[in-house]
C-alpha cells in the first residue's frame, strides 16, 4: 500500500494561520511555481502581500475555500 506524503490540514490548526508559498503549495496539490504564476495572472487562491515587504502569505481558510470551489457534487 502507498503512503501519502502530502501534508494534511489538521482540524486543530487555526483557519487564519498564514502559510508561505512553500507550505501552501503541497496542501492544495500545486507546485510553488504554479502558485507564483497564478498570482501573476491574478487567479485564485487569494494571497496576502505583507506590508513593506515582498513576502507572500496564504491564509489557511482561503486555501480551503479554493479547494472547496473545485468540489463536484453528483447529487
Amino acid at each position: 500500500m502507498l503512503k501519502s506524503t502530502s501534508p494534511t490540514i489538521s482540524p486543530s490548526e487555526p483557519h487564519d494561520k498564514l502559510l508561505t508559498e512553500k507550505e501552501a503549495a503541497p496542501l492544495i496539490g500545486l507546485s510553488v511555481r504554479t502558485l507564483q504564476q497564478r498570482r501573476y495572472l491574478a487567479l485564485p487562491p487569494k494571497f496576502i502581500r505583507l506590508p513593506r515587504t515582498r513576502s507572500i502569505r496564504y491564509r489557511l481558510s482561503d486555501l480551503q475555500a479554493y479547494v472547496e470551489q473545485g468540489v463536484v457534487d453528483f447529487d
